[in-house]
């Protein structure tokens, strides 16, 4: 692309006309032969060829997993251990673990599991932008780091009030889902773990600070990440 304008007309074409259209040939394909099966799909719709590229694919894709998840896996026990590790083992340890996993029907439980992705993920937002546009406990070093084009060398080793309201917001979004004990969505329970997450973050902050005396900003631990 050569201007945002021909990125703003061909993430629209692409979402819209592209997305959104085969997402609604594949319902019709689902409705007209009464099934949510892909495989059965084109194996009745093309033959061989349609099931062999389904096949084929999904081979493809979950090369691509396996490699994704690999490296993030090794790059966190690296992050947490401080030693590397061979990924070739972690390759086959994430293989046979996700083969086994799927053998044992896991993806009947793939819905509720983004469910969960979609209450625990949206709270880390919201503690990071109170933090950064209410707190501003950072923002100084920030700016000045941004105008280097570097990265501040310091972070807060632990932050323990960010893991308090994380928690309590992930229990919040969770007790208005439908995966709750009732059963039941009350409002989006992302949003609600998202809100939750923010405001009791700002209060908690404000009143740590209040009653430390001589504190503008309150800090915790700091450690050099790039050691």
């Amino acid at each position: 692309m050569k201007s945002p304008k021909e990125v703003f007309w061909m993430t629209l074409i692409g979402t819209f006309f592209g997305e959104l259209l085969v997402n609604m040939i594949s319902v019709l394909m689902a409705l007209a032969l009464r099934t949510n099966e892909v495989f059965d799909l084109m194996l009745t719709l093309t033959g061989l060829v349609g099931a062999s590229i389904v096949i084929f694919s999904t081979i493809k894709m979950n090369d691509i997993n396996l490699y994704s998840s690999s490296l993030g896996l090794s790059t966190l026990l690296n992050a947490i251990f401080k030693k590397r590790f061979d990924r070739r083992y972690l390759t086959w340890v994430i293989g046979i673990l996700g083969t086994i996993a799927s053998m044992l029907g896991i993806l009947d439980n793939f819905v509720g599991f983004l469910i969960y992705l979609g209450i625990a993920i949206p709270p880390v937002a919201g503690i990071m932008v109170v933090d950064y546009y209410l707190l501003k406990r950072d923002r100084r070093e920030l700016d000045t780091t941004r105008a280097a084009g570097e990265l501040p060398t310091l972070c807060e080793a632990v932050n323990p009030i960010t893991l308090v309201v994380w928690a309590i917001a992930v229990v919040v979004g969770w007790l208005s889902s439908a995966l709750g004990p009732w059963d039941t969505d009350f409002g989006v329970p992302a949003l609600n773990s998202l809100l939750v997450s923010g405001v009791l973050y700002w209060m908690m902050m404000m009143l740590l600070q209040a009653r430390i005396k001589g504190v503008d900003t309150l800090q915790f631990r700091k450690v050099n990440h790039l050691d």
